[in-house]
Parts: C-alpha cells; sequence; structure tokens
C-alpha cells in the first residue's frame, strides 16, 4: 500500500500500512519529511505538539517504535484524537 495523506484544513494524517511496523515507521517518516519540506515552500507550519502517532498491530511492541518529525520523536500512543473526534 503506498502511503496516502487525507487533510483537512490545517488536519492532516499520514496513514502508512505494511508488512512490519519498523518499515511502515520507515514510511511514515519519509512521508513526514517530505510534508514538512512541501510546508516550508507554502508557508506552512506544523505544530509538533498536535502530532500523534498510534500503530494497529497484534503486538504491543509496536509502542516502542517512534517516528521523527521536525527533530522530535513522536511515541506511539494507545489513543490519538483525530479531527476533534
Amino acid at each position: 500500500m503506498n502511503v496516502r495523506i487525507p487533510s483537512y484544513s490545517d488536519d492532516i494524517a499520514i496513514i502508512a500500512a505494511s508488512k512490519s511496523v519498523k518499515e511502515n515507521c520507515n514510511k511514515l517518516q519519509n512521508a513526514a519529511k517530505s510534508l514538512v519540506e512541501w510546508g516550508k515552500l507554502h508557508n506552512v507550519q506544523f505544530d509538533v505538539k498536535k502530532t500523534e502517532l498510534i500503530h494497529f498491530d497484534k503486538s504491543k511492541k509496536s509502542m516502542k517504535y517512534s517516528v521523527k518529525f521536525m527533530n522530535n520523536s513522536i511515541l506511539s500512543q494507545e489513543l490519538v484524537k483525530y479531527l476533534s473526534v
């Protein structure tokens, strides 16, 4: 599956699927890097404090995997909020 980036106004999600959490993190990190570069070109700033990460898998091992976003490590959580839902 390719990486998808659905968005609404200033709410953006990066969605990726793969056979391993590590591979997924690599996909997410590459997409995040591209998104930040795009933001710089279009004068868009992202709020790291609102950035969340969740892994959907069968094991709890995924909780130890993080994604780097704007020089910050985003740790996986069990519950996240998207579009104020």
